[in-house]
């Protein structure tokens, strides 16, 4: 699955992944491996002005439900997401599951279960006051508030992700988080004293909620360059070697080869 840039996010922040260099050699190393995916036999699924995530979002609701337009549920029951965007884990349920490649051909697995123990980098069964993360499906909302630095995407300053996921756990929505700010203001007013840090950093954010939710959350109704089966139709590889060498033909090949250095030539 690839980007298809502009971005429809980029409207509505204009700082959206701004700022991302590549190395001169990517674009080689990009045609590449376009072209190495086609040689190979894969199909490759785009939408115009989305991003990956949400193409890969889109076809995973559609394999898992087949709630679309075209035809009747497919009904998958293991979608497997190779990626390790965190942005994915969002998808994650019963039926999906975001697999991160390790060394020597190894996969880690992230599941609903790894989500809510290990999202953000965070060991969440070992805090105090929180021992559960975020549900796969909590995950827009908390990258929300506390922000995205590798998208560019601020969230409300000073509350990072532990202080996130205990407004959503506590709260579970911006209007049941305003409604928290109200009576906490007003129990404040009551005892005299001033509102918490805290408080006032989300007072300060809270309005730009919604447009950062918007930006972090997957879209799962995306206009596919193909119907969703014809990415799953295998394409025929094509032969980069007409025939297996003979041992004549590797004899011949190792003639061509450099020989070694004479100690004569290695002295110089």
């Amino acid at each position: 699955c690839l980007d298809s840039p502009p971005y429809w996010r980029t409207p509505i922040h204009p700082e959206y992944k701004a700022g991302r260099q590549k190395d001169p050699e990517w674009a080689v190393i990009y045609k590449w491996g376009l072209e190495r995916l086609a040689l190979d036999g894969y199909n490759v699924a785009r939408a115009a002005y989305e991003e990956s995530d949400d193409v890969i979002a889109t076809l995973a609701r559609v394999y898992t439900t087949g709630d679309d337009a075209t035809g009747p549920g497919y009904g998958c029951k293991d979608v497997r997401i190779v990626s390790e965007d965190k942005d994915l884990l969002q998808l994650v349920d019963d039926n999906v599951r975001v697999f991160v490649a390790r060394e020597r051909g190894e996969f880690e697995i992230r599941d609903a279960d790894w989500v809510t123990k290990h999202f953000g980098n965070v060991n969440w069964a070992a805090e105090k006051q929180q021992k559960v993360g975020p549900t796969p499906a909590e995950v827009p909302l908390v990258q929300a508030i506390c922000g995205d630095a590798s998208d560019k995407i601020p969230g409300i300053k000073g509350i990072g992700i532990k202080g996130a996921v205990a407004l959503v756990k506590t709260y579970g929505n911006p209007e049941g988080m305003a409604g928290g700010l109200v009576a906490e203001a007003n129990s404040c007013k009551m005892k005299g004293k001033e509102l918490s840090a805290f408080w006032r950093n989300f007072a300060a954010g809270m309005a730009e909620i919604p447009k950062w939710l918007a930006l972090t959350t997957l879209a799962t109704d995306v206009q596919l360059d193909k119907h969703p089966l014809k990415y799953l139709e295998h394409i025929e590889p094509r032969q980069l070697v007409a025939e297996e060498p003979s041992d004549a033909d590797d004899s011949a090949f190792v003639d061509e080869l450099p020989s070694e250095p004479t100690s004569e030539e290695l002295e110089e």
